[in-house]
Formats: structure tokens, C-alpha cells, sequence
């Protein structure tokens, strides 16, 4: 209504005399500013009714429930389960108090990890990348990443974009890493095989384990390697170089914490896809990573996933802007719920977590909005020797490192691969 009331007010202010044509602009535009306005009060109803019905949920919801809900198998009244019965009733309360009061833009609810104590949850996340480009872990392999500018042009943007309805079968692909922190590996995979399907039409479901167990961490950036921690950046190094087995070969067996072995000569004969080289993108900028999102595929963007344990759906908004840095996940798209902007990401944590394994992160038009600073890069982010503390901006430090696979492609059995038509 402002909006047309504006236009109003600056014809008026021209002399000029308004026309048919003119008239029929004008009520479109107030058409327009009607409907969006009436999108952004739907939008928020929907919100407030799913809140109360979720708060009413929680409110006559037991241990009993979840117990039989999610297969606990400890027994009533066994040692175990008198400790998770009391670290469920506390995070319970938790998601009460979230969800009672004003209207939020996100829920949070019941689900797998309601009897985790925080230390428990910590075992999640596992992605920890290098703490500055000059301690990079990339180029002890094959030497400096290309850059975004060197590929893709800058264009105009729609205001939503998501990749899903093309990822007809990888979107589907959920890899639970267990108790292992291997989501720099799980997120690396996730992200090559929506780009196969993008990119060829197809995909096939590739080894994780592979990746765990062989990828080489000399410089310790971001832990030891492993279940005990690297980076995304690592693991698409390591697939450049020697390509990377199918599930079906070589399948997902650290959901314990092992590493498992590295029988790189037996996985070398059943490699089933490989990429040419992997993009980093610029730290802290908003921009590169839209574009990389919408022209060239899915981007494995770091996290500070601490608060996401409990996320049900909505917008998130829920982290500090002082971040650290542990968790890594793959963008898909970008969108907005109402005046609320974000990123559309696919998390490691099974479909059952979140809105069906992923979540809507917020997005901010201003880079420098939510700046802040992560002082623990030996806890989530850094190399042996890098810096003691590097700035962070984005929702959760979305924005601080980014990285995509190019030229990914599958190894036919005529090239000594296990891929066939």
C-alpha cells in the first residue's frame, strides 16, 4: 500500500497526467504489495499455529514416548536409564521454554537426540578446517586451489533458488555419521553426488569410508584425520587424486569411531567417480556463495552447529556472532519465508532430524551484519601452527569457508572404474 501510495505521490509530483495504461501499472503494483503482504501474515499464522501445537506436544510429551518412539533398548530402571531420563526431562524443558511466548522464526522439537548430554552431541561435530588460507591444507597435495572468478561471472540472482528438484535421487542420500566426526568426509560425498547428478543425470551413492580412512591429514588441520577430524577441502584433494569406491563396494563402518583401514590398493581398483579439482571461495562473502550456489551447484559451506541439536523447522537464528567453528554441511539453495532470508542446507544427521535433514539458516543482505570472532580454531577450525583466532560472519559463521567440487565425473569400467551404463 506504500508502495503505490509512493508512485502516487511522484506522478502527481511530474505533472504527468495518468493514463490507462499507467492506471493498470498501478494496480498491478498494489496487487503485488497485497499479495506479499498477505504471504508474510500467512506466513507468520503458520508459524505461531505450528508453535502452540508443538509447545502443546512437548508440554504432555514422555520419556515413556520417546523411549518407544525412537528404539531406546535400555532398561526401566537400569542405571542408563535413570541418567537419560533425567538429561531428557532438562533438554525437554529446554524446548518449552524456546517455544512458549512471542512468535519465532524457528521451532525446536522432539527428536534422536533428546537423551544426549551435551558432550555426547559434541561427538557430531567433527568438521574443523584450517584457520587461515596461508595454513592451507590443500596445498601440501597438489598445490593451490583454482578461484570462483576463474569460472563463473557474477549475474543476476533470483530471490530463490534450490537445487532439489533436479537431485531426483541424491537428495534422498543421508549419510548418519554416527559417533564419528567425519562430516568433513560425509559432507564432501553428499556435495560430489548432487553435482554427478547436475552435471550427467545420474549419481550412485559413494564411499564415505573410503574417504575416513584414506584421506592424509600430515599438517593436523583440524584434528588428526579420521573420525578424529579434518577437513572438506582434504577430502575432495584426495578424491582429485585417487578417485573415490561406491558405497555398495566400500560401505560406511564408522558409525563407532573408528577410522577403519585404508586398503588403498584394493579401493583404487574399484573406484567409481572422481572430480578435477575442488573451488574455495572467498572468506566471509556473501556474494561468491550465492553465485557459486546458483550456477554451479551445491557448496560444502563450515558452521558453528553447537544450538542446531534440537531444530524442528523454520528459519534459524540462533547462533552468537562470535562462533566456533566445528561442523560441515552442504548448501543446496537459498530462499526466503516471509521478510526472512536464507540458506537451504542438508545436514548429516539422518531425513528424521530437522525439516526432513535439513535446515533454513539465515541470511543476511550485509556481509559485515553478523561478524564476530572464533577463538578456539584449535577446537574447530585450525592447523597446527595457525592463527589463535579468526573472524567469522554469516548466521552460525557461514560465510568463513566454502568449497565445491568441479568436473566431477564417474570412471567407467573402460577407464578401470566400476561405473557402467
Amino acid at each position: 500500500m506504500r508502495a503505490t501510495s509512493f508512485l502516487l505521490l511522484a506522478v502527481s509530483a511530474t505533472g504527468l497526467r495518468l493514463d490507462h495504461s499507467s492506471s493498470r501499472v498501478l494496480s498491478d503494483l498494489k496487487t503485488n504489495v497485497d499479495l506479499f503482504k498477505k504471504s508474510v501474515s500467512d506466513g507468520i499464522d503458520g508459524m505461531v499455529q505450528e508453535q502452540q501445537e508443538k509447545l502443546a506436544h512437548l508440554k504432555n510429551y514422555t520419556f515413556s514416548e520417546f523411549r518407544n518412539q525412537f528404539a531406546k533398548g535400555y532398561g526401566i530402571g537400569s542405571p542408563e536409564y535413570i541418567t537419560r531420563q533425567k538429561i531428557f526431562k532438562k533438554n525437554l524443558n529446554y524446548l518449552i521454554q524456546h517455544n512458549e511466548g512471542p512468535a519465532k522464526t524457528y521451532i525446536m522439537g522432539i527428536n534422536k537426540f533428546m537423551d544426549m548430554s551435551e558432550d555426547e552431541f559434541k561427538k557430531l561435530l567433527g568438521y574443523k578446517r584450517v584457520g587461515s588460507k596461508g595454513f592451507g591444507a590443500t596445498s601440501f597435495i597438489q598445490g593451490a586451489a583454482p578461484q570462483w572468478n576463474d569460472f563463473i561471472k557474477a549475474v543476476a540472482l533470483p530471490a530463490k533458488h534450490d537445487w532439489r528438484p533436479k537431485l531426483t535421487k541424491s537428495k534422498n542420500w543421508f549419510q548418519d555419521q554416527g559417533a564419528c566426526g567425519s562430516c568433513w568426509a560425509t559432507a564432501a560425498i553428499s556435495c560430489l553426488q548432487s553435482h554427478l547428478e547436475i552435471k550427467h543425470g545420474n549419481s550412485a551413492q559413494l564411499s564415505t569410508q573410503a574417504v575416513v580412512s584414506c584421506t592424509p591429514n600430515e599438517r593436523k588441520c583440524g584434528g588428526t584425520g579420521g573420525c578424529q577430524g579434518a577437513t572438506a577441502e582434504l577430502a575432495l584433494e584426495y578424491i582429485a587424486n585417487n578417485g573415490v569406491p561406491s558405497d555398495a563396494h566400500v560401505p560406511y563402518t564408522s558409525f563407532a569411531g573408528s577410522n577403519g583401514r585404508c586398503h588403498k590398493d584394493a579401493f583404487a581398483k574399484k573406484r567409481h567417480a572422481t572430480i578435477e579439482h575442488h573451488i574455495i571461495l572467498p572468506e566471509n562473502k556473501g556474494e561468491p556463495l550465492l553465485q557459486a550456489l546458483y550456477q554451479e551447484g551445491p557448496v560444502v559451506v563450515s558452521v558453528d552447529a553447537s544450538t542446531w541439536s534440537f531444530y524442528d523447522s523454520g528459519v534459524f537464528s540462533g547462533c552468537d556472532k562470535n562462533a566456533i567453528i566445528n561442523h560441515a554441511v552442504v548448501a543446496e539453495g537459498f530462499g526466503f519465508m516471509g521478510l526472512q532470508k536464507y540458506y537451504l542446507i542438508k545436514n548429516s544427521w539422518g531425513s528424521e532430524w530437522g525439516e526432513n535433514g535439513y535446515i533454513r539458516l539465515k541470511r543476511f543482505d550485509d556481509d559485515a551484519a553478523h561478524c564476530g570472532i572464533d577463538t578456539k580454531p584449535e577446537d574447530g577450525t585450525g592447523c597446527e601452527g595457525g592463527p589463535p583466532q579468526v573472524k567469522v560472519c554469516g548466521m552460525c559463521g557461514v560465510l568463513y569457508d566454502s568449497t565445491y567440487p568441479r568436473g566431477a565425473k564417474f570412471i567407467h569400467t573402460s577407464e578401470g572404474g566400476t561405473y557402467h551404463n
